[in-house]
C-alpha cells in the first residue's frame, strides 16, 4: 500500500507485514529546490490523458505528480462507487493503485456527504471499526461501509470498503494509533488494494477477538471484535461475475531513465478474454503469505514481493550509498556516484526461477531533474534483510500479472506472479 505525504525531505518508509497486508508504505516527496529541465508536472489532479481506446476489463492507470503535484512513481486510477443496488453513484480520482494489500480505503473527505451519510446510515450497527498500520506508527482508522464498485466496466457488488481520516471517529484504540500519524497528510484520494490476497485480514480476524484489525466502539471505548469473511475490507476482484481470477498491470518503459509521467493499463482477469492471455511469462507460485524468495549478492531473501504501492526498490545488502539530508533526497534512498547495474533471480514456491536485471541512480539527481514521476531506478534501504520490496520500478517496461488466492487459471491456481 502506498502512502503519498508531503514533506521536506522525501523520506519513503515501509509497511510492516500485518497479517495478510504486504507491501511497502511510500512517502512522496515535496521538491522545494528543483534544478531547471525535465519538463513542467501536470497540472495537479489533473493525470495525464491516454486517447487509446481500452476494453471493457482494463482501464488507464496514470504514474504522475498526484493531486498535490509531489509524488513520485505512484500510479492513480479512478474508481466508481455506488449505493449497493442503485444508478447513485460517483466516480472518486487519485486512487493510488497497490498490488501489494487487498482492499478499497477512501478518506472520507473524497466522497460527497450525501453518499458517505448514506453509505454510513446502511451499515449494520454497531459499526465495524477497521485498523491500518505501519511500521513507522502511521495508520489509517474509520468505519468499514458497504458498496458497489466499478471498475472498467467491471462490478463487485456488495463489497465492503473502509472510509479513513473521518471526523465522526475519532476515538481510536491505543491497539491501533500507536502514538503515531492517523493519515492526516495523505494527499491521494484512497488506496486500492488489488494483491494476490482476498481479504486485508483473512482465517486471523474471523477467529480471534483481539486481533488489532477490527473493532466496535462505544463513545470513546473501543474493543476489538471478529470480523467474517464476508465481512472484511477486500479485493473487488473475485467478486466480479467473470474477469475475476486476476488482473495485469503494464506500464511502458522509460528509456531515458526518467519522465514527466507514464499511463498505462490495468487488465481484469488471466487467460479469459484476448487481452489477458499468459505467454512466455515465468510464472511464480507465492506462499500463502504471498511472497517469494530473492536470490541476491548470496542472500536468501525469503520475504520478497512485488508492490506497485511502493514507489522504488528497496533492498540492504548490495554495499550502495544512502543519500544524505539536504540534497533533495533523503537517507532512505540511495545515491551511488553512478548508476548501478545488478543482477537477482526470483525463486517461487516451487523452484521456479527468474533472472531480473535492475539498476540503481542517485536519487538526488533524479530528483533535482526538475517535476518529473516516472523513476525507474529508484531505490533505497528496505530495512530487512529478508525481504526484497520490488516496487514501482519493475513494472516499467513489463507487464505484471497477479493471481488471486484459490482463484484457476490456465497456468495454474493462485496465488502466483508473472512477468
Amino acid at each position: 500500500m502506498s502512502r503519498v505525504w508531503d514533506g521536506v525531505p522525501a523520506v519513503p518508509a515501509h509497511r510492516a507485514p500485518s497479517l495478510r497486508w504486504l507491501g511497502a508504505l511510500c512517502l512522496a516527496m515535496a521538491l522545494t529546490a528543483c534544478g531547471g529541465g525535465g519538463g513542467s508536472s501536470p497540472v495537479p489532479g489533473t493525470p495525464p490523458v491516454t486517447i487509446t481506446p481500452l476494453a471493457p476489463n482494463a482501464q488507464a492507470v496514470s504514474v504522475y505528480r498526484g493531486p498535490s503535484g509531489s509524488s513520485v512513481n505512484i500510479p492513480f486510477v479512478d474508481v466508481t462507487l455506488c449505493l449497493p443496488g442503485s444508478s447513485s453513484c460517483e466516480t472518486i480520482r487519485d486512487v493510488v493503485l497497490d498490488t501489494g494489500s487487498s482492499g478499497l480505503r477512501l478518506r472520507s473527505g473524497a466522497v460527497s456527504a450525501t453518499m458517505r451519510q448514506q453509505l454510513l446510515g446502511l451499515a449494520p450497527a454497531p459499526a465495524l471499526l477497521n485498523c491500518v498500520q505501519f511500521i513507522d506508527g502511521t495508520y489509517l482508522w474509520g468505519p468499514v461501509v458497504t458498496v458497489d464498485l466499478v471498475l472498467a466496466s467491471e462490478k463487485a457488488a456488495s463489497l465492503p470498503v473502509q472510509l479513513f481520516d473521518d471526523a465522526a471517529y475519532v476515538s481510536v484504540p491505543p491497539a491501533c494509533a500507536a502514538g503515531g500519524d492517523s493519515g492526516s497528510g495523505y494527499h491521494a484520494n484512497g488506496i486500492i488494494g488489488l494483491g494476490v490476497q482476498k481479504q486485508d485480514c483473512g482465517d486471523s480476524c474471523a477467529n480471534i477477538t483481539r486481533n488489532g484489525v477490527y473493532f466496535s466502539c462505544t463513545g470513546a471505548s473501543c474493543t476489538g471484535r471478529r470480523a467474517s469473511l464476508a465481512q472484511q475490507v477486500k479485493s473487488p476482484v473475485p467478486l466480479f461475475p467473470t474477469n475475476n481470477n486476476g488482473l495485469m498491470l503494464e506500464l511502458p518503459a522509460v528509456p531515458s531513465g526518467s519522465a514527466v509521467s507514464a499511463v498505462g493499463t490495468l487488465t481484469f482477469g488471466i487467460g479469459t478474454q484476448s487481452n489477458n492471455q499468459l505467454a512466455t511469462e515465468t510464472v511464480l507460485p507465492l506462499d500463502s503469505v504471498g511472497y517469494f524468495t530473492t536470490q541476491f549478492l548470496g542472500n536468501n531473501m525469503v520475504n520478497s514481493f512485488i508492490d506497485s504501492g511502493s514507489n522504488g526498490l528497496y533492498f540492504d545488502p548490495g554495499g550502495l550509498p544512502a543519500c544524505g539530508f539536504g540534497g533533495g533526497a533523503s537517507p532512505s534512498f540511495y545515491c551511488p556516484a553512478s548508476t548501478s547495474n545488478l543482477q537477482a533471480v526470483l525463486v517461487g514456491l516451487n523452484g521456479t526461477r527468474s533472472s531480473v536485471n535492475f539498476s540503481i541512480g542517485n536519487a538526488e539527481n533524479l530528483f533535482n531533474q526538475g517535476a518529473l514521476a516516472a523513476f525507474p531506478t529508484l531505490g533505497g534501504p528496505r530495512g530487512n534483510f529478508s525481504s526484497f520490496d520490488w516496487g514501482l520500478p519493475f513494472f516499467y517496461g513489463r507487464r505484471v500479472s497477479f493471481a488471486i488466492e484459490g482463484q484457476s487459471t490456465a497456468r495454474g491456481m493462485g496465488p502466483y506472479v508473472a512477468f
